[in-house]
């Protein structure tokens, strides 16, 4: 079942859409033919709650008035024989009712689940990713390494003097650059790349399939627009980053972190506010200009 869920949501939404409004008229046309001997009603609440669940409410209350336009008429116009004239209205309102409950219900479940499947994959805080999205994504670009023989980068970076704002300018500000930080990275990477924060200043950038040039292009736009809004703003902090390219995949995420982070380290201990590029050139060999 969860597979065909899974099937499902990854269709074109429109292809949805019409298979939606095509079985409803399907099983108005059947409920015609067959007339009141048979019961197909059992099936009607199948092309709502597929648009409701996989496009959303406004395409499931559409359907469910498809639906009972379509059910009605074939109520009024199959061999049913009511013993009064309102009793198809009061059958298909009753149903009309019942569907768009349920196209509420199950819409409402759907932006339920996804939001919280998006707070269990996401910093609350930023919205970049978490931990375990990070050692996930991480796997990923790991094995796509592997088998297609690219290259991948890694970015460490730390918010240098960021107790100083917390400090000065209070928590919410420090939040506000926290915020401005990981909106400056989303806008200077590509859809396949991923930022995560990894601690309270500290934050993690995946580039996979990424050569040296493309690497520290990225890398350096971004930490240019963050020097350029944290000086617009009056705020007393920049950037130390560790960058290493790895053109051999490496063991694991943990080992991508640990060389990016000796990196960032060394950074700071040398003055802060600069970016150190190594090349991972092996799986077992050290860190190399």
């Amino acid at each position: 079942m969860k597979k065909l869920l899974n099937i499902i949501d990854g269709l074109p939404k429109p292809w949805v859409i019409i298979a939606s409004f095509l079985m409803v008229v399907l099983l108005g046309l059947v409920d015609h033919w067959t007339g009141p001997l048979w019961a197909f009603s059992a099936f009607d609440w199948f092309p709502v709650a597929l648009a409701a669940w996989f496009i959303g409410l406004g395409w499931g209350l559409a359907v469910a008035l498809t639906g009972a336009a379509v059910w009605l008429i074939a109520d009024i116009t199959g061999a049913s024989n009511y013993s009064h004239p309102l009793m198809p209205l009061w059958n298909t309102a009753a149903r009309l009712t019942a569907f768009l409950a349920m196209a509420y219900a199950l819409s409402a479940l759907r932006r339920t689940l996804g939001a919280e499947r998006h707070l269990a994959r996401n910093d609350f805080l930023t919205d970049a990713a978490n931990s375990r999205c990070f050692s996930e994504a991480a796997e990923r670009a790991i094995e796509q390494a592997k088998r297609d023989g690219t290259k991948m980068a890694l970015a460490y970076l730390d918010l240098d003097n960021f107790k100083e704002v917390n400090d000065r300018y209070g928590h919410s500000t420090g939040d506000r650059l926290l915020r401005m930080m990981v909106d400056i990275i989303k806008g200077n990477i590509r859809s396949g790349d991923l930022v995560a924060r990894l601690g309270g200043d500290e934050f993690a950038v995946i580039l996979p399939d990424t050569d040296r040039k493309e690497a520290e292009e990225a890398i350096g736009r971004m930490k240019a627009m963050f020097s350029r809004e944290a000086a617009r703003n009056g705020w007393p902090v920049s950037l130390s980053i560790g960058l290493v390219l790895f053109q051999s995949p490496p063991e694991d995420p943990d080992q991508m972190i640990k060389l990016a982070d000796q990196l960032m380290y060394q950074v700071k201990n040398g003055g802060k506010d600069d970016i150190k590029l190594r090349i991972y050139q092996q799986i077992h060999c050290d860190l190399k200009k």
